[in-house]
């Protein structure tokens, strides 16, 4: 990559037990070797930290951090609560410079795009609007993107 190139990645992380079957889905924006990981979370798992934007994180966890595989009475948040953590996958990514998709992207999601989700403070697991639905919203916004998300991301598909 290089200074001047904008990429955009899609991450995944199974959830903890029992539902590992069920991914955690969530957006890496770099530039200049700068990184920033934005998530949606559930609000009944929410660490004492000041919110980005409702249930909308900036940076709770380095880029490439999954879930702990089970966290019982641990604080799943912090990377460095003990335990096994679940690898993160790379889902999909795109990289480019001034006005392509990879940078219109970027640019909507570090300016603006938290800001215009209508469901930064809802969540619901099974259905939708959850992490998965954020992330698919965003990705709509550059339909020529191209990016992707897994097909057991629940709430992908969720519409009002």
């Amino acid at each position: 990559m290089s200074d001047g190139e904008y990429t955009v990645s899609v991450y995944s992380s199974k959830l903890g037990i029992p539902f590992i079957f069920v991914v955690h889905t969530y957006i890496v924006t770099e530039y200049a070797g700068v990184q920033n990981r934005y998530d949606l979370f559930a609000p009944f798992t929410l660490p004492k930290v000041k919110t980005y934007h409702g249930l909308i994180f900036k940076n709770i966890l380095p880029a490439k951090t999954g879930f702990l595989i089970w966290y019982r009475n641990k604080k799943w948040w912090q990377a460095s609560a003990p335990g096994w953590r679940w690898n993160t996958t790379l889902v999909s990514t795109i990289s480019g410079q001034l006005h392509t998709p990879a940078y219109k992207v970027f640019k909507f999601i570090e300016n603006e795009g938290m800001h215009k989700y209508s469901y930064f403070n809802y969540y619901r697991f099974v259905r939708g609007p959850n992490s998965n639905t954020f992330t698919q919203w965003v990705i709509d916004q550059i339909p020529e993107c191209g990016l992707t998300l897994p097909w057991n991301a629940w709430g992908k598909g969720y519409k009002k």
